[in-house]
């Protein structure tokens, strides 16, 4: 009976001793925790920028670092001249205390106990947060508007200018464009991004013309002047076979000239 007694005895203040080794670290652990609120947990980044073990003005220090070149502003060069885009004209706000907010939401996760254990064994998170940068879009736009104004000009077909004693050509020329496509997407890359460059060469793209000399050439194969003090010559027009004709006659000769068709690919 008696040692029935004293095994009962010893279990229940083994239990008890249990229990409050229980609490001690249940205590333990949520004193930690709570310590470590506004610690980032080890593993957490936001892109390639570590934050782990940071706190939330420490992580908020790096990350404007890090940030940093987007404070300057962009130059958009071309042939003669070029266009600054600022920070402000663009809005650009780079989002730090969200990205540390949500930083600090992920390390508290999932709830204390096992955070401390995490903690205390030095296992990581895994997490990669997006840092976002807003800007405007209108003021991308306007940017793009103002180097097309600036910069565009369209090709200059070739031009056959005759007169009564010769023939005057003017040579054609290429245009010159803006790829707008490419820059707003080069534009918008450097208003986010701190590792790109802030001197931005203005992509261009360079249109033919439609009507080049050679193209003439095969548009023009003969051309007929006549000298307004020319006398003694008929000029009677003609058709022949659906070709339009133009016969030349003096007291002596008739010379015939026929249309001919422009040639595939003339036009």
């Amino acid at each position: 009976m008696m040692r029935s007694l004293l095994t009962l005895h010893r279990l229940g203040v083994g239990g008890v001793v249990l229990a409050a080794v229980g609490v001690l670290v249940f205590g333990a652990a949520y004193s930690y925790a709570r310590s470590q609120d506004d610690v980032i947990a080890r593993g957490v980044h936001a892109g390639a920028i570590d934050l782990g073990d940071l706190s939330a003005d420490a992580a908020r220090a790096r990350l404007e670092r890090a940030y940093r070149p987007l404070a300057r502003p962009l130059v958009l060069r071309y042939a003669r001249g070029r266009v600054v885009l600022t920070p402000r004209a663009a809005r650009v706000s780079v989002r730090t205390d969200a990205a540390v907010a949500q930083a600090l939401a992920l390390s508290r996760r999932p709830w204390f106990l096992p955070r401390a254990w995490r903690d205390l064994t030095g296992a990581q998170a895994k997490a990669n947060i997006r840092l976002r940068v807003a800007y405007s879009r209108s003021a991308v736009e306007r940017i793009v508007r103002e180097l097309r104004r600036k910069i565009d000009r369209a090709p200059r077909n070739a031009r056959l200018m005759p007169s009564f004693d010769h023939l005057s050509v003017t040579k054609s020329r290429r245009g010159v464009s803006v790829a707008a496509r490419l820059l707003r997407r080069e534009i918008e890359e450097a208003l986010v991004s701190p590792r790109a460059p802030r001197l931005l060469e203005v992509p261009l793209r360079h249109p033919r013309p439609r009507v080049t000399v050679p193209v003439l050439r095969r548009r023009y194969s003969s051309f007929i002047t006549i000298d307004p003090t020319l006398d003694g010559f008929t000029f009677v027009v003609s058709e022949r076979e659906g070709k339009r004709g133009l016969v030349l006659r003096d007291a002596q000769h008739e010379y015939m000239f026929v249309e001919e068709p422009a040639k595939a690919g003339g036009s």
